[in-house]
């Protein structure tokens, strides 16, 4: 990824819990920042934090206002796991180093049928389709899941619930949705806010028979973030 000047254009912290338990204790925690590049890119990286501020996941991804996603990566230092995407129109070229790929880099070109986007892209596309959202248009893309190397259609789609504004990204295939269903984006009605994000985590662990784990999440922000600044600087 190109080195660009950048400004910090917002900032906060979340703590996040474990959808499948009952007990309510802090399974994970994260800061997320986001920045405007010279070139006129945001770029957003969050960290994941486990016990004793240990970095449990590191993603990052640089955004065009015009064209989407550009650039996405993934580190998982625990398991010595890291991947990248590099999208060039409707095309992207994936590359990974796992345990599947038995630790040597694997590289992987993908077709995209719509716009790709990763978790920590979501923010940036319900902004800048903000307002067909509100008038109840659903949004497709093309959800770039670069720990597999593989994409799958989802829906952005506005929801009311609990006197909450909520965006859902819900994926098209049925066997993807009965096994994670919707990740929701829940702003505050008033101020547009982001104030939580409930749905699938970026962090996963593997047990001993070699196995991956995912986690479902609830993550809430200790200052709700005003995406609003991100409109701005964006011009979308």
């Amino acid at each position: 990824m190109e080195k660009n000047n950048a400004v910090q254009i917002g900032q906060a912290n979340a703590e996040v819990t474990n959808n499948r338990h009952i007990n309510p204790r802090l399974l994970f925690e994260y800061s997320l920042t986001i920045e405007k590049l010279d070139n006129g890119f945001l770029k957003a990286k969050r960290i994941w934090q486990g016990t004793g501020k240990r970095k449990i996941a590191i993603e990052e991804v640089l955004w065009c206002p015009k064209n989407g996603l550009q650039f996405a990566s993934m580190n998982h230092p625990d398991l010595s796991e890291e991947g990248c995407l590099q999208v060039n129109s409707n095309h992207g070229n994936a590359r990974l180093n796992s345990y599947k790929t038995k630790y040597r880099e694997k590289e992987k070109n993908l077709n995209f049928i719509t716009s790709p986007c990763t978790l920590l892209s979501v923010p940036f596309e319900i902004t800048k389709h903000w307002d067909a959202l509100m008038n109840g248009t659903k949004v497709e893309l093309d959800y770039t899941v670069l720990k597999v190397q593989a994409h799958t259609g989802v829906t952005l789609q506005k929801r009311n619930f609990k006197d909450k504004l909520v965006i859902s990204v819900t994926p098209k295939k049925w066997f993807w949705k009965m096994l994670f269903g919707s990740t929701d984006f829940h702003f505050n009605t008033e101020t547009h806010d982001l104030e939580k994000i409930d749905g699938l985590l970026e962090p996963r662990d593997r047990n001993r028979k070699g196995k991956y784990v995912e986690y479902l999440g609830l993550a809430t922000f200790d200052t709700p973030m005003d995406l609003s600044v991100i409109k701005e600087y964006a011009n979308v």
